[in-house]
This record gives C-alpha cells, structure tokens and sequence, in this order.
C-alpha cells in the first residue's frame, strides 16, 4: 500500500495515514465513550431495580406505588438515554479537533498536526476552503512531513484514557451479576420480585410471613347460635421469631336483617401454645344477639370468607332420557342464610359449585380433592 497521497498534482508523504490514524483514534474516542455510558446507565438501572425488589419484599408497597415508580424510573432513563447517551453515539468532531486534543497531550507534536491536517485538506469538514497553487502545495507538503515527523501513532492511541469506560462496563457486570444472583438460589422468590418491578400493574405477590387458619368449633358448618358464645379459634401456621408475639385477631361484622354490615370490631385473640399444626390463639365471643360474621387475620394473613356462591345441578342421564340437561344456576348467597341450601337432587346429579371469595388465592378441598 502506498503511504502517500496525491493532492492536485503535488505528492504528501504519509498523508493518508496520517488521517486513517486520527479517524482511527476518534472512532475509539467514542466507542469508550458510549461504552462508559452505557455502562454507568445499565448498571444504575439494574441497581435500582434490585435496591427497589429488596424494599418492596420488606415494605410490600401496593400497586399504585410500585406503577408510579415505574413510571418515574421510565421518564429518567428515556431522559438519560437522550441527554446522556445520544450524545456519545454523535460524538464526531473534526479531524482538525482530533489534532488538536494529541497536540495538548503530546507537545511534540503542537502546532504541527492540526497544520498539516488543514493545509493538506485532510480534515472531513470545510473542504471547499482548502487552498491552491504551488506555494500552498509546498507548504502543505511541508507541514505533512514534520507532522508525521513528529507523530507516532502509538502515542496517539496512548492518550485515550480507557479507565472510565472500564468502570462503566465493570460497573455493569457487577449489577448484572448481583441481580441474577438470587434466580440460582431463590428462583421463584426472583421471579416474582422481577415482576413486581418489572410489571407493577400484575398481581404478584410476596409470600406472606405469617398464615393463619380458622380453628374455630361450630356445631354447624358456617352457623352457630345467637343466644351461645362462641370461642374463636385461630391456627397460626406461619410466623416469624416467637409464635406469640404476632398479633392474631378476628373482626367481627354484625349484620342486620338485611343481612348489611352495620358495625365492625377488632379484637386480639389470645395465645394458647403450641400444637402439632401450629400454634393456637382463642377469643370467647359473647352471645352478641344480632347475626354476626367473622374473620380471623394477622399483619400478612386473613381467613377467607366467601362472598358470593352459586350451584348448578345437572340430573343424571336415567332422568332425562340419556341427554345431559344442566339445570338453571341456583344462587346460594354468601353463605350465612337460607339462601345457603341448596334443593334437593336425584342420586347420581352432577353438582357444579362456583365460589367467589373476597380474596384471591384460595385453596379449597372438598373430600381430599383440591378446587
């Protein structure tokens, strides 16, 4: 290849690789400088986002906290990436600029490659304004070779300094690193933090630190006399530190005969000791002489309590001449009145049971066969 470059008729030594060495050097200029910020924005986020799973599993913050930090975290990193990144992707000053950095850094070569640049139209901008004519050739030639004289490409590459771009990447691996950490030790806890940050609208959630069970003894299901009390018993079944120290408690709904919540009290039950379930808490409820409901609950845990249930009875095939007829569907309200009851069947019916519960979640057995 040869090393000269011919410019209206008047031959420059090393010219051209004079300039593939400054376009060489900007575009490395810029790739660490894009690297560096892209390095520093990456790992910020992902910082954030594992500092922002480690609250949340603490404080348990709702939906519309999580929502609006999200919103606020994509306004930032859409205002980084156009003030911070976009700029180093247009990084792209003129080889005449490029000179003039090597020349501050290397006095050897001050005064001399942003000359030569110039003189021998080497630089990628104001080209139209580039002199002519024999003397101006000369002084172009001139000012070409002292340039390369003094110009040692090594050295130019030698002035960039790539520790800040080494930060910004190592910055990255390490939030990248100490993220995905926990999906090896703790993979279904990972994923939910992960969308829980990621998706603050969907309904993931933490595991509850403490789980409570109705342990309550009714001569009926779901009904118990007005006139008697009650003990309310509750089977703690998860906890943390000592089992009775968590406050385990049941609200009481006092209904009127209209079956609409006319008061709501909360009381603590009090801790029983240990028993090969859990640990158990009891209240006695006095008589309270108006249809009542209860719930039993603890800081991260409730009893369920259906809110609404239906049936639908399907006669068996004997009854309806072979063709299955699913009968209409029977409401059976909430559970506490007559409406509960649902009318008699033919052996053999098939019964579709729909309970909706006032929380979600819900497990429900029904002669050892999970719902």
């Amino acid at each position: 290849m040869n090393d000269e470059t011919t410019t209206r008729g008047t031959t420059r030594p090393d010219a051209g690789s004079l300039r593939d060495t400054l376009v060489r050097l900007r575009s490395r200029a810029r790739t660490l400088l894009v690297v560096r910020r892209v390095g520093l924005l990456l790992g910020a986020l992902v910082g954030a986002m594992l500092v922002g799973a480690v609250i949340d599993a603490w404080l348990r913050f709702p939906a519309p906290v999580r929502t609006a930090a999200w919103l606020s975290a994509v306004v930032l990193v859409v205002w980084a990436l156009w003030k911070w990144v976009l700029p180093a992707l247009r990084f792209f000053p003129s080889l005449t600029d490029v000179a003039l950095r090597v020349e501050e850094a290397r006095p050897e070569t001050r005064g001399r490659l942003a000359s030569a640049i110039d003189l021998a139209g080497l630089s990628d901008r104001d080209r139209a304004s580039v002199g002519s004519g024999e003397t101006h050739d000369a002084l172009a030639s001139r000012a070409v070779r002292d340039a390369v004289a003094s110009f040692k490409p090594s050295d130019a590459f030698a002035i960039i300094n790539t520790t800040p771009a080494k930060r910004g990447a190592v910055g990255a691996v390490v939030a990248l690193v100490l993220a995905f950490a926990p999906l090896v030790v703790v993979p279904a806890l990972w994923v939910i933090g992960a969308q829980r940050i990621l998706t603050p609208w969907s309904d993931a959630a933490w595991p509850k630190r403490t789980g409570i069970a109705d342990a309550t003894q009714l001569r009926e299901a779901r009904v118990h006399s007005l006139e008697e009390s009650l003990a309310v018993r509750g089977l703690l079944t998860k906890w943390r530190g000592e089992p009775e120290d968590e406050d385990v408690a049941v609200r009481y709904r006092t209904l009127d005969d209209d079956g609409a919540v006319v008061r709501t009290r909360r009381v603590l039950l009090t801790a029983q000791g240990r028993t090969e379930d859990g640990y158990l808490f009891e209240r006695q409820n006095e008589p309270p002489g108006n249809a009542q409901e209860y719930q039993l609950e603890t800081d991260h845990d409730t009893t369920p309590a259906s809110a609404a249930a239906r049936a639908r009875v399907t006669p068996p095939l004997y009854a309806t001449n072979g063709v299955a007829r699913p009968g209409d569907p029977i409401d059976l309200g909430a559970g506490n009145d007559e409406r509960a009851a649902a009318p008699p069947a033919l052996a053999g019916s098939l019964v579709e049971l729909e309970i909706a519960f006032n929380r979600t979640g819900v497990r429900l057995d029904v002669d050892g066969l999970a719902m």
